[in-house]
């Protein structure tokens, strides 16, 4: 893909401390739990069991949750499964509970928010499936909730390791709000299975050998972020110097998060009624291509939060989607949320403070 990667001004590199939603460590990095540099897979035993390295581990007194890499409040809340729910409309609600966030560049923009770690009391407008859902949570294997779609898409979804509640099968446990149907995933999560998602980001500090080295790798310090995907307005993030946490300003809902990764991927047309000719794009996770890690620095460490440019590599539809450097080594997120922009061809990045 020919997307321009942009920035302000060249300053000097930095260690990268990407904040983790998307960071989904298993519960307590112990060596066992660690990433490697070659893709993780999430095996097919059954019921959607996970590979032992994508399993909270019990080898620490202090559990932690899975996509965050947060302490846990119980071994329990650790190894319960990650809930699912695709929203889209004028009134976004319960985004900000989210540990992870995958923004797809459709119109409107769409958003797949996932809950673990902590749980939404109301999250809407809860939209229907897409095929990108598919692709993206199937390794995870969550309760996926979410409101109707095309035969196929649906045919697509329930061929992979989701749970299907969506509102045509568990109407109960949806509920009408101001701008459209709206679930607790506390609720959500009452209907279902005890399987935890896998590790998929390795976390600062903790990756095979130690984490990768940005310094060599032409990481920078950076305050802000712009995107402009075609079609799209612009979106902006602030980094904030009190809060250490990147804020979406612009161009979408009002959020924070720890970690955001700008990921370039092909967009494919699909059908929503081919017998009216409508279609709409959907994003294709699987493959490879380039990406663009930004990172809190945590409390003391300084105004900016640190970028670097790198790749992503997901083989199949039960592998994780690794992140690495220049030098091939895989990316050290910082503990916390992350939200994945998912952006098409032609789509511009711009960071300020920083190098091109």
């Amino acid at each position: 893909m020919s997307t321009g990667w942009t920035t302000a001004t060249r300053g000097a590199a930095a260690v990268l401390a990407v904040a983790g939603g998307l960071a989904m460590a298993g519960c307590g990095a112990g060596p066992a739990d660690l990433m490697q540099p070659t893709a993780q897979h999430a095996t097919n035993s059954g019921s959607a069991g996970a590979s032992p390295s994508a399993t909270p581990s019990t080898a620490h007194s202090t559990p932690m949750a899975p996509l965050t890499g947060l302490p846990a409040a119980s071994p329990r809340a650790a190894g319960r499964p990650a809930i699912a729910v695709p929203v889209s409309g004028d009134q976004l609600q319960g985004l900000s509970g989210a540990d992870v966030v995958f923004e797809e560049m459709t119109s409107p923009l769409r958003y797949v928010a996932v809950f673990q770690s902590r749980d939404g009391s109301s999250v809407g407008p809860v939209t229907g499936t897409r095929p990108t859902d598919a692709q993206a949570l199937s390794v995870l294997h969550p309760l996926d909730a979410y409101n109707g779609g095309t035969p196929s898409f649906i045919r697509v979804l329930d061929k992979t390791q989701v749970l299907d509640l969506g509102y045509a099968s568990h109407p109960s446990l949806y509920h009408a709000g101001a701008g459209g149907l709206t679930v607790s995933t506390s609720q959500v999560r009452q209907s279902a299975r005890d399987i935890a998602p896998p590790q998929m980001f390795t976390y600062q500090g903790t990756g095979a050998g130690g984490e990768a080295s940005f310094a060599s790798t032409g990481a920078w310090p950076t305050s802000s972020l712009k995107i402009t995907a075609p079609g799209q307005v612009t979106q902006t993030w602030i980094f904030g110097a009190r809060s250490h946490r990147w804020r979406l300003v612009s161009g979408g809902p009002s959020v924070q998060a720890d970690n955001i990764v700008v990921q370039k991927v092909p967009y494919k047309i699909v059908f929503l009624s081919r017998k009216y000719g409508l279609t709409t794009t959907s994003a294709r996770v699987i493959g490879s291509g380039s990406a663009l890690m930004l990172a809190a620095t945590g409390p003391g460490g300084g105004s900016s939060g640190t970028a670097v440019k790198g790749t992503w590599s997901k083989p199949g539809l039960h592998d994780v989607t690794n992140y690495f450097d220049a030098n091939s080594r895989p990316i050290g997120f910082q503990r916390g949320t992350t939200w994945v922009v998912l952006v098409p061809p032609g789509t511009q990045i711009s960071t300020a403070g920083g190098r091109p």
